[in-house]
């Protein structure tokens, strides 16, 4: 019975949504014939469709049926002073009023570089990457190479980009979990003079809905120098 009356309000909460955001779900058929899932990033799957959003301003967005929505997204997390504000749309049009691709090397590369350094001392050279994966490919290249080993340490729940580094086997993946410090130690220890490195993120977006070990921040960089 139950699951019956469950069914009937899911039914009805369905029948309520694509009622109030009818011009996505139009799009989303649209959309549907086109991508895996009719979206362009997993995050965004939503059922029985997701939101299209139309413009966006400060912490609100508006969606095709012009729908104002708190913005709780973020844009993954990347919009800290929020949607469209005056300062990045001003300095982003200047730039784009000078050159959209150049192609070359040019001051504002350097400053951004400086920039990263002062906020990341440890930085000794940077190379900037067209995303988190490729950046992650790339470290993970350098690591074993500099170590001569293939071994990584990751630790479970931690996202690095959406595929596995380049010749590395689930056996050369090492999961540590994070939520328990000491499953973590006993992993690290296991494999310290095996690894080529240990990979973690330290801020994630999505931090809120895991569960991570009080020592875990304070203690996951204490095997750094173990077998160099």
């Amino acid at each position: 019975m139950s699951v019956t009356v469950t069914a009937l309000k899911t039914s009805r909460l369905d029948a309520a949504y694509r009622e109030k955001f009818a011009g996505s779900a139009k799009l989303y058929e649209r959309s549907s014939q086109l991508f895996p899932s009719g979206v362009t990033h997993d995050s965004r799957y939503l059922q029985p469709f997701p939101i299209f959003a139309n413009e966006a301003s400060g912490s609100k967005k508006i969606d095709v049926d012009g729908h104002e929505l708190i913005d709780f997204w973020t844009g993954h997390g990347a919009m800290l002073l929020g949607h469209s504000h005056p300062a990045v749309v001003d300095a982003v049009q200047k730039q784009m009023a000078k050159s959209t691709h150049p192609g070359a090397c040019h001051e504002l590369e350097i400053e951004w570089a400086e920039r990263i350094r002062k906020l990341v001392p440890s930085a000794e050279r940077i190379r900037f990457t067209n995303s988190g994966t490729e950046a992650t490919l790339m470290a993970l290249r350098v690591a074993r190479i500099a170590t001569g080993r293939t071994k990584v340490i990751k630790f479970a729940g931690h996202f690095h980009g959406s595929r596995p580094p380049p010749n590395t086997t689930l056996r050369e993946s090492l999961p540590a979990f994070m939520a328990t410090w000491s499953s973590s130690r006993r992993t690290i220890s296991k494999h310290c003079r095996k690894r080529s490195t240990n990979i973690s993120r330290p801020v994630s977006f999505t931090k809120g809905m895991d569960r991570v070990g009080e020592r875990f921040p304070r203690e996951r960089t204490s095997f750094a120098a173990c077998g160099n």
